[in-house]
């Protein structure tokens, strides 16, 4: 992949956390690892290794965080499942 498609797939995954955080489906605490990175898709000049290990620790710490919230019993084939029951809760 280069660097530049890199680069947007990072900026697509923040995204994502910034969304699953809004909703409150995921705290700062949950991605932890990938702010200790200090990578963000703004960060141009970094490799393309760099972003790469970003875009690994963010896809895995948004799993988790989609799964811890969905709990065990959840119907998973619906990827927005989670979305959903929370918008209906407000």
């Amino acid at each position: 992949m280069r660097k530049q498609d890199l680069i947007r797939l990072h900026a697509l995954l923040l995204q994502m956390r910034r969304t699953l955080e809004a909703n409150g489906l995921a705290t700062a605490k949950e991605f932890a690892t990938y702010d200790s990175l200090g990578v963000t898709p703004v960060h141009v000049y970094k490799d393309r290794r760099a972003h790469q290990q970003a875009v690994f620790t963010l896809g895995e710490a948004l799993s988790h965080a989609a799964v811890s919230h969905a709990g065990p019993a959840a119907e998973l084939r619906n990827t927005l499942h989670f979305f959903a029951a929370k918008t209906r809760a407000l």
